[in-house]
């Protein structure tokens, strides 16, 4: 959960550790690899009553200021091709996600 001036902006739609159910989705974080201006996330997806695993990818990028635009590109440049790189041509479709603070994509 994001507090600013005692506001909820965004509340936390992942687990920080092990396995957490919503709704008929089980979710595992798998691995989390935290960089200077952005975080990854590896997670594996269950339906309740299904063995199909599917794996995603969250790119959140940390940087991006509470208000305005980042004072340098490079940074959020960086987030972007390396999302871009993670992204075979054949996946399925990406989703974004922007809130006041951060952006988080799913791949």
């Amino acid at each position: 959960m994001n507090k600013k001036r005692h506001q909820v902006k965004c509340d936390q739609y992942w687990p920080s550790r092990g396995t957490e159910t919503y709704g008929l989705i089980q979710v595992t974080l798998l691995d989390t690899v935290e960089l200077a201006t952005y975080c990854v996330r590896t997670f594996a997806l269950y339906k309740n009553g299904s063995s199909e695993k599917r794996e995603v990818r969250q790119f959140q990028f940390t940087a991006w200021p509470d208000h305005g635009v980042p004072e340098h590109p490079t940074p959020f440049l960086a987030f972007l091709r390396r999302v871009k790189t993670c992204n075979p041509p054949d996946a399925g479709p990406m989703v974004v996600h922007c809130r006041t603070e951060q952006t988080v994509l799913m791949v």
